[in-house]
């Protein structure tokens, strides 16, 4: 339980920063850069973000479902 707790929070903070993110950068569907060094930044660290996550379900999440329901889970 309390690792789909923290993945689902995990999700909501993933949320939380890409929805700040598009507020600050994006203005009716058009990207708006005033700072590029800013912007490089903001956007190497979502990624980062996401790329923990992905990392993350792959080595501690999956594991889990697998050892509570077996191999028929994994495909």
């Amino acid at each position: 339980k309390t690792t789909a707790e923290n993945f689902l929070s995990g999700s909501a903070e993933i949320k939380r920063v890409f929805k700040q993110y598009m507020k600050r950068w994006c203005h009716n569907k058009n990207l708006r850069i005033k700072n590029h060094d800013q912007f490089v930044a903001e956007t190497e660290n979502l990624f980062e973000l996401i790329e923990i996550r992905m990392i993350d379900e792959v080595e501690k999440f999956y594991p889990v479902v697998r050892s509570v329901y077996g191999e028929k889970m994994a495909a």
